[in-house]
């Protein structure tokens, strides 16, 4: 985890907390920095402010295979499908898609 990109992407979360795509990136440098449940935890914020942020459906699927969680994981490609499809980003569901099929049945 990049310590300055994190403490920039927080102190610019005070400011707005209902930013998304800042919630989205400072998920990511949890995820860099192996914090899964902090991750978690910032696109599950995503998925109540903006349940159709797609990008945050692959991501926080790929935060829970990695720490096992293969059924939720599941859920939440399942979700971002078309939720990737309705906003046209055909590559992001192609992905998802994919993703779901790597995992254990």
């Amino acid at each position: 985890m990049n310590a300055q990109r994190f403490e920039e992407l927080t102190k610019l979360l005070e400011v707005d907390p209902r930013d998304c795509f800042l919630r989205y990136a400072l998920a990511l440098e949890y995820m860099k920095g192996d914090q899964l449940d902090a991750a978690i935890e910032q696109f599950n914020t995503i998925f109540r402010l903006d349940p159709t942020y797609a990008a945050a459906y692959f991501a926080c699927g790929r935060a829970l295979v990695q720490q096992g969680k293969v059924a939720q994981a599941r859920e939440k490609f399942e979700a971002g499908i078309p939720i990737a499809e309705k906003s046209g980003d055909s590559h992001l569901a192609g992905q998802m898609r994919e993703a779901l099929e790597l995992l254990e049945p």
